[in-house]
């Protein structure tokens, strides 16, 4: 291996010398390698910003979470607190009910996943294979669902499941995940049908002259390729019911029942409005939930998907190269 670089640099050594022997072709070559390390520069100038640009919030979030009340108020504290401050994370456990919303967090998210790829794998597969009169029009009816905003069908949801009584508990966030519906359910049925429309009938059709049936076919054949789309599509679940404020604080009333993500809005408003403090409970939280404590608790909030994203990173990435999301 090192005999291999010795000559790989050898042989540009004398690439090098033939081609600056000529003044004419050496002005060439350098006007090259000038025009080729101008753009280079150019390129990771761009890159490192646009890195920046979505990190900053990020790292401004984490050294936050770590600085005491004395390094917040020092303005000569930027980036390197003076020490580490664990209370303001004791304090956002406490603030978010830690260990009980980080669980029904995990409950609701682990059972919506389920039903989105179960419905949506079989409706991505029943639009991609079968045609019949309202297919259209499902294929329509699935593109607005993705399209129009879901504060829109807000109150004619909640007034349905407000009739069908089924507002206590989970079930408005969990039972039309089983249906095709839910949380960015198009989305997800969509990706499915984008990913089978690349896959060849011929094998389906195999499958038939070897007795399957249709049904059969799905879980035997079609399934066991369709890892691209599942990896997909249970990274966008996790993280998109994870971090939902809308469907959380708007069906689940009970405090018992209540996600880890809905508890951050209040530690906001706490803060944002503490200037405005005028009774001892609200003085007292302005003083308890300083912005390391804010900061603190939406760490918390996002360290679970982090970890989750960390060990999924490299499936995912190769998913969505897969399932023809990109085409």
């Amino acid at each position: 291996m090192f005999k291999k670089a010795i000559d790989n640099l050898s042989f540009r050594f004398t690439m090098f010398k033939y081609k600056m022997s000529d003044r004419d072709t050496a002005g060439k070559y350098i006007r090259r390698l000038i025009t080729k390390f101008i753009l280079t520069v150019i390129k990771y100038v761009l890159i490192a910003s646009i890195a920046f640009v979505f990190l900053y919030p990020f790292l401004y979030m984490i050294v936050t979470a770590m600085k005491s009340p004395a390094d917040l108020s020092d303005p000569t504290v930027s980036w390197v607190p003076t020490y580490i401050c664990s209370d303001n994370f004791v304090q956002a456990s406490v603030a978010l009910s830690y260990s009980r919303t980080v669980v029904n967090s995990l409950v609701v998210t682990a059972i919506s996943t389920v039903g989105h790829l179960f419905a949506a794998s079989l409706a991505g597969y029943g639009l991609t294979r079968y045609k019949f009169k309202l297919s259209g029009v499902l294929l329509v009816v699935l593109v607005l669902t993705i399209i129009v905003p879901p504060q829109l069908t807000a109150i004619p949801s909640y007034i349905v499941y407000a009739k069908l009584q089924l507002l206590k508990g989970w079930l408005p966030i969990i039972l039309p995940t089983f249906f095709g519906a839910g949380l960015k359910g198009g989305i997800y049925v969509f990706i499915f049908r984008q990913f089978y429309m690349g896959v060849p009938t011929e094998l389906e059709e195999a499958a038939k002259v070897d007795g399957c049936g249709p049904f059969s076919t799905f879980t035997r054949i079609i399934l066991p390729m369709s890892k691209a789309p599942f990896l997909v599509n249970i990274v966008l679940s996790i993280v998109w019911h994870w971090t939902d404020t809308y469907e959380s604080v708007l069906y689940i009333k009970d405090t018992s029942m209540q996600m880890v993500i809905a508890r951050l809005p209040k530690l906001y408003d706490t803060l944002v409005n503490a200037d405005k403090a005028e009774t001892d409970a609200e003085i007292t939280a302005a003083n308890i939930y300083t912005e390391g404590v804010v900061m603190a608790a939406t760490t918390l909030v996002v360290l679970p998907v982090l970890v989750i994203y960390f060990f999924l990173q490299n499936q995912f990435t190769q998913g969505v190269e897969r399932s023809g999301i990109v085409g």
